[in-house]
């Protein structure tokens, strides 16, 4: 009868994915990223029956072994680490975007607080700051503070956020 009446095979996303990336072997280098990434985004995303009991029973035992999924590339890789691994890589990127606040007065944050609302125009945000009765305790101000982050004035002479 010929191939005009063969059945398709079933094949897994796995095996799917795999023919997109062999595929993609044959692209020209330059595009084989955007190639791979648009190809799997056109994959079906139907699940066989039976998968999410699969997928609850590798969650479980997941949590049993107290480890942590995480992505690790953009092409859809994971890797696992254990929870001691996950929370220092967690408190390692932390630290390098935020810096502890040590030698912060609440009072000298309030006056300038409030002056800066007055050099800016703001008068009602000013008055609502100045009723403000009670200040930050010195332990709640031992939060993190963002080091990387554009300065409010940066920001309104580069035309980001709401000038008013």
């Amino acid at each position: 009868m010929g191939p005009k009446f063969c059945l398709n095979p079933n094949l897994d996303r796995t095996e799917l994915l795999s023919i997109v990336r062999t595929t993609a072997s044959k692209v020209k280098e330059e595009s084989a990223s955007r190639w791979i990434q648009e190809a799997a985004e056109a994959l079906p995303n139907t699940h066989k029956k039976g998968y999410s009991g699969v997928l609850k029973s590798t969650a479980a035992l997941l949590r049993e072994a107290d480890l942590r999924l995480l992505p690790s590339d953009k092409e859809g890789g994971f890797v696992l680490a254990s929870s001691d691994v996950y929370t220092k890589k967690v408190d390692k990127g932390i630290a390098g975007i935020f810096k502890p606040v040590t030698d912060a007065n609440p009072g000298k944050i309030k006056s300038r607080a409030i002056k800066l609302c007055e050099e800016a125009g703001l008068t009602k945000m000013a008055a609502s700051v100045r009723k403000t009765e009670r200040t930050p305790s010195q332990s709640s101000l031992q939060k993190l503070t963002k080091t990387n982050a554009p300065s409010e004035s940066s920001c309104a002479k580069e035309g980001h956020g709401n000038a008013t």
